[in-house]
């Protein structure tokens, strides 16, 4: 196998019951490919004992690198910033829940070593997820096709890998508050695959992406790649126009054969109709201007408290 250095991103929040399995499996899979490496834990503001694991697994192991966030800045941020610290040719992105298997890594760089900028890791047979999400996430990705800028890769995770030339034109150019890096990689347009892998189990403890979670996930990724929401405000117009021309014509009508009773509680159920659909139009405004506020701040993505062996 050729020996480009080869990053490990590994986002941990929490993790404390599955991490020595975690860098046990990993270590084991980049000792058996026998390739220059690094393995970058970004530990995001962990409150259990992740910090202190992670130090013991730093210790006498200089491949090994930690980076300790100063409080939780979000999985997005924690990607990004092992991405910045990451010094390999091909870059790696995993959780260390063990739902990905680490062993994946190895076509993973093998699909690197072919040509591809950009590895998508997309999840089948996803038992594990249960019907109902699995359906939702089918549902999400058709909604985001159909109204973004680009075609995104289906059930697409934040398991992928990427080129040195990717991961630098991350670091310098997409550095927005509110990030979607998965999109980002598929947005560049460089040569990309996408492998297919089962999911495993969780190994311990409890996910920690939640609905909500998932839900300001999704809207991120709308805002990023799309303005169509910002276009439904003409549509909403014209379709109350055309409603009030509607609503003209039976208030003549009433008022033609003398019932009073009816044109109120009509023209009641009128206006609530359309100052609902003003303030739903104002809500998806106030996403992107509250989105366009955070840019202008430009706060750090991330602060790092310490790092281990950097």
């Amino acid at each position: 196998m050729e020996n480009k250095k080869l990053s490990i991103i590994v986002s941990v929040y929490n993790e404390q019951e599955v991490l020595r399995h975690f860098h046990s499996e990993m270590t084991k899979v980049l000792d058996g490919m026998n390739v220059d490496h690094e393995l970058i834990y970004v530990n995001d503001g962990s409150s259990d004992f992740s910090q202190s694991i992670l130090a013991d697994l730093a210790k006498d192991q200089p491949t090994v690198k930690v980076i300790n966030f100063s409080r939780n800045f979000g999985h997005e941020a924690a990607m990004v910033a092992g991405i910045d610290n990451s010094t390999g040719d091909f870059v790696v992105c995993i959780d260390a829940d063990l739902e990905k298997p680490p062993a994946e890594v190895i076509r993973m760089y093998q699909a690197y070593l072919d040509g591809n900028e950009v590895v998508n890791m997309v999840y089948s047979n996803n038992k594990i997820r249960g019907a109902v999400r699995q359906y939702m996430t089918k549902l999400y990705y058709k909604f985001l096709n159909k109204i973004s800028r680009i075609q995104f890769v289906e059930s697409s995770s934040d398991f992928f890998g990427i080129s040195r030339t990717v991961a630098d034109i991350l670091k310098e150019s997409y550095r927005e508050r509110k990030r979607y890096i998965r999109g980002f990689i598929q947005s560049m347009g460089f040569r990309s695959i996408s492998l297919e892998y089962i999911p495993n189990e969780r190994y311990a403890g409890t996910s920690k992406y939640n609905f909500k979670a998932l839900l300001n996930l999704a809207i991120v990724a709308i805002t990023n790649f799309s303005d169509k929401p910002l276009r439904l405000g003409f549509y909403l117009a014209a379709f109350c126009f055309f409603l009030a021309g509607i609503a003209g014509m039976i208030t003549i009508k009433d008022l033609i054969i003398g019932n009073g009773a009816m044109i109120l509680d009509f023209a009641m159920l009128m206006f609530l109709f359309i100052f609902s659909l003003m303030f739903f139009f104002l809500g998806i405004l106030g996403i992107y201007l509250g989105d366009i506020q955070q840019e202008c701040k430009g706060n750090p993505i991330y602060h790092i408290k310490d790092t281990y062996n950097f």
